[in-house]
């Protein structure tokens, strides 16, 4: 049915209500033959939605792997921000994708890459407990756990903030510094005290 449309002109950058074309929905639901066939036909991988989201962006935050390395080797841009300044890594990152994570780096991706906020993709994995994609970033891909976000906030500070005690646990054993003080003086012992 996409290639008949495809071939009879239907216009692959339409976009519904919230900005997402053929070439979304089809990355979304992981239909690989129907994103090549898409790509093939010269359909815009760097469409964005409302909020700033590219198909690779889709791609990573689903785990799609096949869908991702599609993309990497058709020229997407993996540095491609969204309204918040998320790039590709920051959504693996957040659905603890690791193999996406993996993929994205080998293939060039900015493991410090921060979003408007200051936040990497370890910031990510940490506040939300992803001890996988922790372990990942800091001990095989030699991430910084002393990179800090704009209210100077470590990796420490976020999993002590969300209660992450395994991944507190994880930080600690890879080094993270127990005293790294926030903007306001705060250790993430500090943090984790707050209600």
């Amino acid at each position: 049915m996409v290639r008949l449309l495809v071939d009879t002109g239907a216009d692959m950058e339409a976009q519904d209500n919230e900005g997402w074309t053929a070439l979304h929905f089809a990355t979304e639901n992981n239909h690989d033959s129907t994103v090549q066939l898409l790509v093939n036909a010269g359909a815009d991988m760097e469409a964005q939605e409302m909020k700033g989201w590219t198909v690779l962006h889709i791609a990573a935050q689903s785990g799609h792997d096949s869908t991702v390395q599609l993309f990497i080797d058709t020229g997407a841009d993996m540095e491609a921000q969204d309204d918040e300044g998320w790039m590709t890594l920051h959504f693996a990152a957040e659905y603890n994708h690791d193999s996406t994570v993996r993929l994205l780096v080998n293939a060039g991706a900015d493991v410090e890459a921060q979003d408007n906020g200051g936040c990497t993709a370890l910031h990510i994995a940490a506040k939300n407990g992803h001890d996988s994609t922790v372990q990942l970033l800091v001990k095989t891909l030699g991430v910084d756990t002393e990179v800090r976000d704009e209210k100077g906030w470590t990796a420490l500070h976020f999993a002590a903030d969300k209660g992450h005690n395994t991944t507190v646990q994880l930080l600690v054993d890879l080094g993270a510094n127990k005293e790294a003080r926030d903007k306001h003086e705060h250790t993430a012992l500090q943090i984790a005290a707050q209600p």
